[in-house]
Parts: structure tokens; C-alpha cells; sequence
């Protein structure tokens, strides 16, 4: 059996473990399940631009109409995966200000000076004031949450976004059918 397919021992939260060739978080406390290596970066980057296409943009249709990128806006995107979605954003609109936060560190390099990247649990709560955003980014959250997890992160939105904010949320469907 190759190292990448046995558990590692660990003696801190943010080492991995693997299964079958895949690196995974060795948190027990966290709900992600989905692996933590390369293969899953390219996975959400593939992700990113398949929801991209299928939504014809970055940004919902409904929320273009109400949501004015151009007036320096500051933006969070929750469980930002690569930043992908984050850095075409800042880069088409370099008067506003983004924020990712992310369980794992796929976050790039090179970057906008209007990106900001954090790799934290969202359910420890969040490193921002009271009312700080205008727009919050949710996509894929689903199945990333237990369901008593729920309420703590919902309140963590509302906490940080502004009373006339907007949330873009972008979900699964979760229903099950057959044929």
C-alpha cells in the first residue's frame, strides 16, 4: 500500500489524509467531504466554467438588474473553491472589492489588488464587521453543511452583509428521481 493511500497520523487539523490517491481535510469537525487535492481543483475550475456558461455570466441575469458592480462595490464569496469566479470579477470590475473564503488554500498566487483571499471555516465565524457587503456569492453549499449547521451560517451572512445587500445563491437540485 502506497503512503497516498493510507490515513496519515496527524497531530494537527490542517494535515490530510488520503484515500485511494485522494487528499482529504483531517478535520473531524468539518462537513466538507469532498477531496483536497489537484484533481479537485481542476474539478471546481471545470465547475466554474460550466455554471459560468449555463448562467450566462458571472452574475445571475436578476441580480445585473439590481446589483451595479461598477460603483465600487465590496464583495464575499463563500466557499470561493479556486477564486476563479473572484478573479474574473475583480478584474472586470476593478472599482469594487473581493473577498474569498475557502476551507481549502486553492487560492492563486498572482492575484488583483482587489482580491482577498482567506482559508477559514465559515462556521467559526466570520473576520468581518457588522454590515460590511454588498453582495454575497453562495454556489454549491448543499451538500457542504450538516443540517444543524445551517442556522450558524446563515446568521454569519446576514451578520456581514448590508441591509440592502443582495445573496446570489446557486444550488443543486436536490431531488431525487427516476425514470
Amino acid at each position: 500500500m502506497s503512503p497516498r493511500n493510507s490515513v496519515k497520523p496527524s497531530n494537527s487539523d490542517e494535515e490530510e489524509s488520503f484515500y485511494l490517491n485522494r487528499g482529504f481535510h483531517n478535520i473531524e469537525t468539518l462537513s466538507y467531504w469532498l477531496p483536497n487535492d489537484e484533481a479537485e481543483e481542476d474539478r471546481l475550475n471545470e465547475m466554474h466554467l460550466t455554471m459560468k456558461e449555463l448562467f450566462s455570466g458571472n452574475v445571475l441575469p436578476k441580480a445585473t438588474k439590481v446589483v451595479d458592480f461598477t460603483l465600487g462595490l465590496k464583495v464575499l464569496d463563500l466557499g470561493c473553491a479556486t477564486g476563479m469566479w473572484l478573479l474574473e470579477m475583480a478584474i472586470e470590475y476593478p472599482n469594487s472589492d473581493f473577498h474569498g473564503i475557502d476551507i481549502s488554500d486553492f487560492f492563486p498566487i498572482l492575484k488583483p489588488e482587489n482580491t482577498h483571499f482567506y482559508q477559514m471555516n465559515v462556521l467559526n465565524g466570520l473576520p468581518f464587521e457588522d454590515n460590511t457587503f454588498d453582495f454575497v456569492r453562495l454556489s454549491m453549499w448543499l451538500t457542504g453543511l450538516r443540517v444543524e449547521e445551517w442556522p450558524i451560517f446563515l446568521k454569519e451572512i446576514f451578520r456581514v452583509i448590508k441591509p440592502e445587500g443582495y445573496i446570489q445563491s446557486i444550488e443543486n437540485d436536490p431531488s431525487v428521481s427516476s425514470i
